[in-house]
C-alpha cells in the first residue's frame, strides 16, 4: 500500500512540472501575445523609426506627389442601337387603305394610263395594281434594234477575217508545194537548206543541211548520229558528195537552174503560134524530184 502511493505522488509532480514548462514556454501576457510575438512586433517598431530617421517615408511621399497621374479612363460608348427594318413584305390586309392607293393616284392612273409609282403603262387594272405596287421601277427593254445592228457588224467583220486567213492559208500552201517542186527543198536561209526524201518505207523524213552538222530525222542520224543514207543521197544529188562544206553555193545554183528552167518552159510556150488556148491540152515539164526511194 504504501509503495503505490508514492507512485502516485510522483506521477502527479511529474504532470505538474509539464504544466510548468507549458506556462514558461509561450509566456502570454494580458493581450494574449506571446514572448516571440511581442519581439517581432519590437523589431518591426525600431524598423519603422529608423525608416522615418533615415526619411524614407518623405521620400516615398515625395515621388508620388512627382509622378504623372494617370490619365482618366475615357466613358465608355454606349452601343447605339439600330431601328429595326420594316419588313420587306407586307400584308395587303394591315396596310389598309394605302395598299389600294389614294384618290389621286388611282385617278391620275386612270387618266394618263401610267402608275404614278413606278411609271408602268397600263390600260386596265389599276387598281389592282395600286394594291401590290411597290414603287419600284419598270425593268429595261429585253429586245433593242440596235443590238442586232451591233451583232451583224460583228458577224460581217468575222466572216472578213475568215476569208482573209483562208487566202493566206491557200498561199501559203501553194508556196510550200512549189518549193516541193525545186528538188524536195522546202527551206533556205543562209544557217540551214531544208529537203523533203522518200525513204525506202515510203516514209518522209527532213534532211537539213546547215555549217555545224547535217541532220535528218530517221533514227540512224537522230539517235545513232551517223550519216545517214538519206543525207548522202541529197549530197550526191547537189555533187558535193566530197566536199560537204559547200552546200549554201550548190543549193544556190541548184534553184537558179529550176527557175531558169521554169523561164525557159513558159517563154516557149508564150512564143508558139500553134499552142491551144486550152488548159487541158497544156502538158507543162515536170520539174526533177528530190523524193526518190531509197532502195
Amino acid at each position: 500500500m504504501g509503495g503505490k502511493r508514492k507512485v502516485q505522488e510522483v506521477d502527479n509532480a511529474g504532470e505538474g512540472d509539464l504544466d510548468h514548462e507549458e506556462e514558461d514556454e509561450f509566456q502570454r501576457d494580458a493581450e494574449g501575445l506571446s514572448f516571440y510575438e511581442r519581439q517581432r512586433l519590437e523589431l518591426i517598431e525600431r524598423n519603422r523609426q529608423r525608416m522615418i530617421a533615415f526619411g524614407i517615408p518623405a521620400a516615398v511621399l515625395a515621388l508620388e506627389n512627382l509622378a504623372p497621374a494617370a490619365k482618366p479612363k475615357p466613358p465608355r460608348r454606349k452601343k447605339a442601337h439600330k431601328e429595326p427594318r420594316a419588313p420587306t413584305r407586307q400584308s395587303s390586309r394591315l396596310r389598309g387603305e394605302e395598299a389600294h392607293g389614294t384618290a389621286s393616284e388611282l385617278a391620275l392612273f386612270v387618266v394618263n394610263d401610267e402608275c404614278p409609282r413606278c411609271s408602268k403603262v397600263l390600260t386596265k387594272g389599276h387598281k389592282q395594281h395600286l394594291e401590290h405596287c411597290t414603287g419600284k421601277p419598270p425593268r429595261p427593254a429585253k429586245y433593242d434594234e440596235s443590238d442586232d445592228e451591233d451583232v451583224a457588224e460583228d458577224e460581217e467583220e468575222l466572216a472578213e477575217v475568215e476569208v482573209s486567213k483562208e487566202a493566206e492559208r491557200i498561199q501559203r500552201l501553194d508556196d510550200k508545194l512549189k518549193s516541193l517542186q525545186m528538188n524536195g527543198l522546202i527551206e533556205l536561209t543562209d544557217k540551214a537548206a531544208k529537203f523533203v526524201v522518200l525513204g525506202s518505207t515510203k516514209k518522209h523524213y527532213t534532211v537539213t543541211l546547215s555549217d555545224d552538222r547535217h541532220a535528218c530525222q530517221c533514227v540512224d542520224s537522230r539517235i545513232r548520229k551517223h550519216e545517214c543514207k538519206h543525207i548522202r543521197l541529197v549530197l550526191t544529188q547537189l555533187d558535193i558528195a566530197d566536199n560537204p562544206s559547200k552546200w549554201h553555193e550548190a543549193v544556190e545554183a541548184k534553184v537558179g537552174q529550176v527557175l531558169q528552167n521554169d523561164g525557159a518552159s513558159d517563154g516557149a510556150l508564150a512564143a508558139s503560134p500553134t499552142q491551144p488556148k486550152s488548159k487541158k491540152s497544156v502538158k507543162h515539164k515536170e520539174p526533177p524530184q528530190q523524193e526518190q526511194e531509197i532502195t
